[in-house]
């Protein structure tokens, strides 16, 4: 069984196989797991890496050996739970220091860079998208929100404003894509993408060869401006 290389963390991909066997209940607590030589030849990697793989469970407190014994599983997982909470207080810090004030990297990235699990990386992400700290969109990186979020989020979030301070009212047409472009300093494709996210948030809907208008419960304006653009008035 084959793990699939990378030029990042072989060792974390083999370090995920097994914790998933361990999960699975393949190996329960207080049986041993096959000797590094044998994880090695099983994924086909060199002792090496089955070695440094082995020694991100018994870092996250998931197995543990003893002189003369082989490792073992652990029953008490605490120490891995503490360890994810221990991951999500450090990238929370590289968050508050700048580090990372627009995206996050990704799952592998931050297991690497930590030397833990991909599974332990994502317990740890969980906590911080719970807490609303990271938000995580299918198909795009993990972002942080608010004022130091995205060039798109923070075009979202100055539209937003205006709409929620009256500047422009239900039903009233926002202006075009290169005034607005201009006014918040950012390129079309951006100013774009911004619009996307206010519309999946349903604050905003766009027609066809007509423009953007903020959301109404009264949706005459909207259709009747709809109804133009087909017409191609």
């Amino acid at each position: 069984m084959a793990v699939e290389r990378s030029a990042r963390g072989t060792y974390l991909r083999v370090a995920d196989a097994l914790k998933a066997r361990i999960d699975q209940g393949e190996w329960k607590a207080g049986e041993a797991i096959p000797p590094v030589g044998e994880i090695a030849a099983e994924y086909q990697v060199s002792v090496k890496t089955a070695t440094r793989a082995v020694a991100v469970l018994d870092r996250e407190g998931i197995t543990a050996a003893s002189q003369g014994r082989r490792r073992e599983v652990v029953g008490d997982m605490t120490i891995a739970g503490n360890l994810a909470a221990h991951v999500t207080t450090l990238i929370r810090s590289r968050i508050a220091g700048g580090e990372w004030s627009e995206t996050l990297p990704s799952e592998m990235a931050l297991a690497e860079e930590f030397a833990v699990s991909r599974s332990t990386v994502q317990a740890a992400l969980r906590q911080l998208e719970q807490t609303g700290e990271v938000v995580n969109r299918p198909g795009r990186p993990r972002t942080v929100p608010g004022a130091t979020g995205t060039s798109y989020e923070k075009a979202a979030q100055l539209l937003r404003t205006a709409i929620q301070s009256g500047k422009y009212p239900e039903g009233s047409q926002l202006p075009t894509e290169a005034e607005l472009a201009q006014q918040l300093g950012v390129g079309r494709d951006t100013l774009r993408q911004g619009l996307a996210l206010l519309r999946e948030e349903g604050l905003v809907c766009s027609v066809a060869r007509v423009g953007s208008f903020v959301r109404t419960a009264d949706r005459s304006l909207v259709e009747s401006s709809d109804e133009r653009g087909d017409r191609g008035d």
